[in-house]
């Protein structure tokens, strides 16, 4: 969804609450939020913004295959003895 879309619907969310709450004077920004936040629950979370550290971590987790766990990975199985 474009940035102009997504305002064109918060300002109209707010515009019906504003309505809603028999037009009240002075209190357009609480309308703009309430209707901000109603509009992007659904959008699921907003991504955290990490430190250069925190995203350099990320990344080399994610080169080794343990993204997301928060722990180091795993060195590989020694392979079973083979039976003689």
């Amino acid at each position: 969804m474009e940035t102009a879309e997504i305002h064109t619907r918060i300002e109209e969310r707010a515009y019906y609450i504003w309505e809603g709450e028999g037009r009240p004077a002075g209190r357009a920004l609480d309308h703009w939020l309430r209707a901000e936040s109603e509009l992007t629950v659904g959008a699921g979370p907003r991504p955290k913004r990490l430190t250069s550290s925190e995203a350099a971590r990320e990344a080399r987790a994610a080169r080794s295959g343990a993204a997301g766990s928060g722990r180091k990975p795993r060195p590989p199985r020694k392979p079973a003895p083979s039976p003689s």
